[in-house]
């Protein structure tokens, strides 16, 4: 199977469906019931040239070397098959007319799984929302994934959303995966980030490839595999939000039921769980093997309880927030912990889950 990039574990707040990719693409039949993740698809393209279908089940198999995908924009071409994310394969490449890099992430709607009519209304809406940016033209800075074009196969059964690549970047589900608990200051400092892109999202003017404008829009996607983070030399970060409902969700297949249009309120739960999940260093419960629930106090660091109380209301167990604006605001004012006492609480966590393995049958 290829590496995922993060867990696929989602609480329920976080749209269930998302729990588990299984129920996706059933019309294929996959040795792996997960055509999306499988490696056949691949080892099909790289054994056959020109292979357009997965010899062993008829699932789009992934892209070439040196494949070129015509915009309105430029011409982009294949570099490599980098993996999965969310609900679709990305791909590193370059924009020919300036050998500039970028990332694509191809999206499917195999005819299995998607009639003529359901395909062609999702790639005609995918054109006109595959992307924002402000409506003013300034260079935004808060930290969300650069979109440059949103691509429709004309004939085919794939689009592409283009974007700037962030260097040296992964998601915070592979990000915790290789490295563990973060300490309470650093989720302090992924909540102050993420909540500052939030209030850009919510209240900001913004524009779609179609030149619609909207005062403010919902993320309605946020978890571990839609987040990238950035770690610099000195140990600093930068998280960038990606892959935002209002065009990821369009390549759900229709027998699974659809999700309704998040609320900013939404948003505000789902970074309140991932900034738990980051915190504890893990999104499920060994003892049951069910996804982690913020209910249960034991689940929780011994530390930072002033933190803790913010993530409760983040997550709506207590007092909800108001806006993106009024929780950071919030946030900022919370007093800090002792740097020691969370480091050693880190250490334990994390000696915490080496035994909680060991034990494991």
């Amino acid at each position: 199977m290829l590496e995922r990039d993060g867990s696929s574990r989602r609480n329920s707040r976080n749209f269930l469906y998302m729990a588990s990719f299984e129920s996706f693409y059933q019309e294929y039949p996959c040795s792996y019931n997960s055509p999306l993740s499988c490696d056949r698809p691949f080892q099909t393209a790289q054994q056959i040239k020109g292979a357009k279908f997965c010899l062993e089940c008829g699932f789009p198999a992934t892209l070439p070397q040196e494949a070129e995908i015509k915009g309105s924009q430029g011409t982009y071409q294949i570099t490599s098959f980098v993996g999965v994310r969310g609900l679709g394969r990305l791909y590193s490449g370059v924009q020919l007319k300036d050998k500039q890099p970028v990332i694509i992430k191809e999206y499917l709607l195999p005819n299995r799984s998607f009639n003529e009519s359901e395909t062609q209304k999702r790639k005609e809406t995918f054109t006109r929302v595959g992307g924002i940016s402000l409506a003013d033209s300034r260079i935004q800075n808060f930290r969300l994934v650069e979109t440059k074009e949103a691509i429709a196969d004309e004939k085919g059964e794939r689009c592409y959303l283009i974007t700037q690549g962030i260097e040296s970047s992964q998601t915070l589900g592979k990000y915790l995966i290789e490295k563990g608990a973060m300490t309470s200051l650093d989720v302090r400092e992924v909540l102050n980030q993420g909540l500052q892109t939030l209030q850009f999202l919510h209240t900001q003017k913004l524009r779609f490839p179609s030149n619609q404008t909207q005062l403010g829009i919902t993320h309605g996607n946020i978890n571990l595999d839609s987040t990238l983070i950035k770690v610099e030399n000195n140990q600093k970060f930068s998280i960038y939000f990606c892959d935002l409902a209002i065009w990821e969700n369009l390549f759900i297949p229709p027998i699974i039921p659809q999700p309704a249009a998040a609320r900013p309120e939404q948003d505000l739960e789902s970074l309140g769980l991932l900034a738990f999940y980051l915190w504890v260093g893990r999104t499920t419960n060994f003892s049951s093997n069910q996804p982690l629930d913020p209910r249960d106090n034991q689940q929780w660091p011994d530390t930072d309880s002033n933190l803790k109380q913010f993530i409760y209301r983040l997550i709506g167990l207590e007092t909800p927030f108001e806006s993106a604006e009024a929780a950071r605001k919030a946030l900022l004012e919370l007093p800090q912990e002792d740097r020691a006492k969370s480091s050693n609480s880190a250490r334990s966590t994390a000696s915490q889950e080496i035994k909680s393995l060991c034990q494991r049958p």
